[in-house]
């Protein structure tokens, strides 16, 4: 039934499914949009059949339709017993933020919806993060100590702190980290791990005789021969491709 089926996601309405764990409501809403046009005629074994194709209990379907008519994803007329799927620009109104930002869904199933959801949310951040270190000129993560930066990244990533990740969905470190996990796990982002040797203004390492006089957490350096090792945030390359939809989403 998903087969050829998709529809284009926007951010925030992923990030208030994250947030506040309804993520199997966003399953369900993403495959009744994918199904139909907007409206679906529903019938004795219909949950039966939905609930088989997300991959859910039809206990927990039941439940989640019950949570969406309540809060207006879904509206149902039992006149002719038909199941409108609200559209996004009425979501948008709802939940205010990040509708111009999206991500295209054309998965034939749901198994990775979760990690697929985490990558958007990875992306969509980081890229901002970049953009403001941009802005403020900002060479990049290094656990609070200027640095200047004197080498390139590899290409398409970039560092992306988890503490980061965690202010900005407002969640714990801890979900932020399983997010994050969960987005790796199933290729929607690379990761390569992140160290670099302090240096000066000028460019030249930063003796390990300086380590003493700080009051920096020292979880994050190491003392080598060379110098002093950085433990950086992790650097991202994100494997899925987000678009900016400068018209309303319908």
């Amino acid at each position: 039934m998903m087969k050829g089926a998709y529809t284009t996601i926007p951010i925030g309405l992923i990030k208030v499914a994250v947030v506040n764990r309804k993520l199997n409501h966003l399953k369900i809403y993403v495959f009744l949009k994918c199904i139909s046009s907007g409206h679906l005629s529903v019938k004795a074994n219909s949950c039966k059949i939905w609930a088989k194709e997300i991959g859910i209990s039809e206990k927990t379907l039941k439940t989640c339709l019950d949570w969406m008519l309540k809060n207006r994803w879904l509206s149902f007329n039992s006149k002719i017993q038909s199941l409108r799927v609200v559209s996004y620009r009425q979501l948008k109104q709802k939940y205010k933020k990040y509708f111009h930002t999206a991500i295209k869904f054309d998965r034939s199933n749901f198994i990775d919806f979760r990690g697929f959801c985490a990558a958007a949310l990875i992306g969509f951040y980081r890229n901002s993060k970049r953009f403001l270190d941009k802005k403020n000129k900002v060479s990049g993560t290094n656990n609070g100590v200027p640095r200047k930066n004197t080498y390139a990244l590899p290409k398409n990533y970039y560092d992306f702190p988890v503490r980061f990740f965690a202010k900005c969905l407002g969640v714990s470190v801890t979900t932020a980290e399983n997010l994050k996990k969960e987005a790796q796990k199933f290729g929607f982002i690379s990761i390569i791990k992140n160290c670099f040797y302090l240096e000066d203004s000028d460019g030249n390492k930063v003796s390990t005789e300086f380590m003493k006089y700080w009051g920096h957490n020292k979880k994050y350096y190491i003392k080598s021969a060379r110098g002093i090792l950085v433990k950086g945030a992790d650097l991202i390359k994100i494997n899925v491709h987000l678009k900016r939809k400068w018209w309303a989403i319908d």
